[in-house]
């Protein structure tokens, strides 16, 4: 797929949906790259990230932020989720998306999405 063509996939697919990442500046800089590069203008998609969501809940609980606490395994290992097979784009991607499952059912009922922003 050309870089256009990709775009287009995405953009057709997310129609209507929140993406979610795990540092979400470093893949939505990427995405916005390619859009600026492609059509002259930014991307601009809704998006939560998992990782400002668990260090803001560490944050409130006055946990220290040691080098390495937020990656996606630490962050999954508090949330006693399985270890995965990093660096894969499928498995991070479902790694990810478990993570947001855990965050939203450890902060309880009645959490709205502009709660995790």
């Amino acid at each position: 797929l050309t870089p256009d063509a990709a775009l287009k996939a995405l953009l057709t697919d997310a129609s209507g949906r929140i993406l979610v990442f795990h540092n979400g500046q470093l893949d939505s800089a990427f995405l916005d790259a390619a859009a600026r590069a492609a059509w002259g203008v930014p991307l601009l998609l809704p998006w939560l990230d998992t990782l400002r969501i668990e260090e803001r809940l560490l944050r409130r609980r006055g946990h220290p932020l040691l080098e390495g606490e937020l990656q996606l395994a630490a962050c999954r290992r508090r949330y006693a989720l399985p270890a995965h097979r990093a660096h894969s784009a499928v498995t991070d991607a479902m790694a990810t998306g478990e993570l947001l499952l855990a965050q939203i059912a450890r902060r309880g009922q009645g959490l709205r999405l502009r709660d995790l922003r």
